[in-house]
């Protein structure tokens, strides 16, 4: 065995053979793994609490109930206030008088 898990050069892949070029080397693969697992466990953490970024405020799925002013969008067809401008729910644009 020349190459490989514990060959001739020692160590695993041969990494050791490379003198202080294959520490670094070592070194970079070892500390971007520990950041790929602490990103996956915050990005699993928030997603079973439900919580932005940065916030730490739960994300609700409904915003603010619209007052019946029968005024709906064009796009999803939900109802809209009169004083809003854009859809909560899917960010189309409103204008003045747009109802399905």
């Amino acid at each position: 065995m020349c190459c490989g898990w514990g060959g001739m050069m020692g160590g695993w892949g041969g990494w050791t053979g490379w003198g202080m070029f294959g520490w670094i080397i070592g070194l970079i693969f070892n500390i971007g793994l520990l950041v790929l697992l602490i990103l996956g466990i915050i990005w699993l953490v928030r997603q079973v609490t439900g919580t932005r970024p940065g916030t730490g405020v739960g994300v609700s799925s409904s915003p603010p109930a619209a007052p019946p002013s029968g005024r709906t969008c064009p796009s999803c067809g939900r109802p809209m206030a009169a004083e809003w401008t854009v859809c909560p729910y899917d960010g189309t644009p409103l204008s003045d008088g747009e109802s399905r």
